[in-house]
């Protein structure tokens, strides 16, 4: 997903940082849910991050449901960009 899709999705209006060195890798996050965190990489969505879980998905899942379901959060150490 890129910006301009997430930008449509969300009803955002989010842009690539005009500093060079910033455009591969930046955060941003969403107005209406500041517990979450967008991570681009090299134009596309490259992490989620929810802070406040559980976020429940449009079927009822919450966040570790899904991590569980599908095996995602084999790695669930602190990660780099996380705050410690």
């Amino acid at each position: 997903m890129t910006v301009n899709q997430v930008n449509a999705a969300l009803g955002e209006n989010f842009s690539t940082p005009k500093d060079k060195d910033e455009q591969t890798c930046f955060y941003v996050e969403p107005r209406q849910r500041r517990d979450t965190g967008i991570m681009i990489l090299n134009h596309r969505v490259a992490r989620l991050d929810v802070f406040t879980p559980p976020l429940i998905n449009n079927v009822g899942h919450s966040v570790g449901v899904v991590n569980q379901k599908y095996a995602f959060g084999k790695d669930k150490d602190v990660h780099y960009y996380t705050p410690r």
